[in-house]
């Protein structure tokens, strides 16, 4: 979502007062992928190296998926972070995955795909060409894109703000909703 938010913010500046980037700044180094589980590494070299399997890919996953086993493949992509399977536990949260999951993918593969090329491009030169600057949540557990990644974003894009959020994983969103809601309203706040 940062790199759409990144680009609207860009073709729209008067329309923005706050940019946030949960989980995940939109900036990428190659030698970030050595970082990352093994399935998150597979689909983002599969984007770098062979863009052309990704739909093939895929499919596979929403035939996985329409067979009723969403919840799983949740589960297989948390796998390697141990806040992220805690937040699992949370049935609601565990839902919501499984029907975005299987609500996401019913329109095609495509956006998703072009999701995982987008993932691999660094955005951060056009970020500094942002009228408002990012603020970044991202989990200080988060052991799917680490937190470092983030840092970097805020090291080399001026004015951008990264808080911490403790606890968290890379489903921050979901496990740690009201500090995404606090920081919202804190901006809100500012902007007046």
């Amino acid at each position: 979502g940062a790199i759409f938010a990144l680009r609207f913010a860009r073709l729209y500046p008067r329309s923005v007062s706050s940019l946030f980037a949960i989980s995940r700044a939109p900036i990428w180094r190659e030698e970030w992928a050595a970082q990352m589980p093994k399935r998150q590494r597979f689909i983002l070299g599969l984007a770098r190296h062979m863009p052309q399997l990704l739909p093939l890919i895929m499919r596979a996953t929403v035939a996985f998926i329409d067979k009723g086993h969403a919840k799983t493949l949740i589960h297989s992509l948390c796998q390697n972070s141990a806040a992220d399977m805690q937040a699992l536990k949370n049935a609601e949260i565990l839902e919501l995955m499984g029907r975005g999951c299987e609500e996401g993918l019913k329109q095609g593969v495509e956006a998703f795909c072009q999701d995982c090329l987008l993932a691999i491009i660094d955005f951060s030169e056009e970020a500094k060409l942002l009228e408002t600057p990012f603020h970044i949540l991202h989990g200080d557990l988060d052991q799917i894109v680490h937190i470092s990644q983030s840092e970097c974003f805020v090291a080399n894009v001026p004015g951008t703000t990264l808080e911490i959020v403790e606890g968290a994983g890379q489903l921050l969103i979901y496990s740690h909703w009201d500090s995404v809601f606090r920081a919202i309203k804190r901006s809100h706040k500012n902007s007046n």
